[in-house]
């Protein structure tokens, strides 16, 4: 009605929660022109402590309702910050009775979870942020490496699902033996477009044998998450000597990117 004051759900003037961190909900409300004379609308606009946060959608005035049609205006809450947001919107009308129809709207911003960074593997398996145990499902454990010079590159891919920009301000490897993990493949700090992603990738290279371990922290500016951070593992292993006969075949040791074979006898 004409002057309500109080946003509720049942009328979708309450907008209830909508994520601060990108998102928004557009509502439609049909105004009706049951009088017998066309009904012009002249301006419309929206008002009040957030009425920034609100806007109408695909409404070009001046527009002309005939007797007995309707018309379809929609509106779009995108909040900017957290908390409960009001304003009115006000239409101004060629009607005698009503000349500016006016009703209050409301909002609530939140931090919604499904704008939250995701980090996925080589495989684009996702990889929980405080994922303390590496696996070879998600590639953060490299398995076996051999030692004395080898290496083994992983990429890792960070999305950014949410409507807004996300910033990388910092990306490191810490942890028991960092120094056998190394980054590489991009730059901090860096963007992350709204709905994009970024790849980067993570080399590691034992120096001596047995497990080791390490942590993968990035800082972000996400209402979700501030801190991310995943376990990465990887196992040195002694370089191995394979014979094989003819015909046969063997498959290189994880690292290995060089063979190289000795051949003797008869046509060698």
């Amino acid at each position: 009605n004409d002057g309500d004051a109080t946003p509720a759900t049942n009328d979708h003037t309450d907008f209830g929660n909508v994520g601060f961190n990108g998102f928004s909900l557009i509502r439609t409300f049909t105004l009706i022109n049951p009088g017998k004379n066309p009904l012009l609308l002249s301006t419309s606009q929206i008002s009040g402590p957030a009425g920034s946060l609100f806007e109408t959608v695909g409404l070009n005035l001046p527009i002309t309702v005939l007797p007995g049609d309707s018309l379809d205006i929609q509106v779009k809450y995108a909040p900017s910050a957290a908390g409960q947001h009001n304003a009115t919107f006000n239409i101004n009308t060629s009607n005698c009775g009503i000349p500016a129809y006016d009703f209050a709207l409301r909002g609530t911003g939140i931090c919604d979870a499904a704008g939250a960074p995701r980090l996925l593997g080589q495989n684009r398996v996702p990889i929980a942020d405080g994922d303390n145990t590496p696996s070879s499902e998600d590639l953060t454990d490299f398995g076996n490496v051999a030692i004395s010079g080898f290496s083994l590159t992983r990429s890792f891919v960070l999305q950014n699902p949410s409507g807004i920009p996300l910033q990388v301000s910092a990306l490191s490897i810490t942890g028991t033996h960092a120094s056998q993990f190394s980054l590489s493949g991009i730059s901090i700090p860096v963007t992350i477009a709204a709905n994009g992603e970024m790849a980067f990738e993570v080399k590691f290279a034992p120096a001596t044998e047995g497990v080791k371990t390490a942590l993968l922290n990035m800082t972000l500016n996400s209402c979700a998450n501030t801190q991310y951070e995943v376990s990465l593992a990887g196992t040195g292993v002694l370089p191995r000597l394979t014979e094989f006969k003819e015909n046969g075949s063997f498959s290189p040791p994880p690292g290995v990117n060089l063979v190289k074979v000795n051949a003797w006898g008869a046509g060698a």
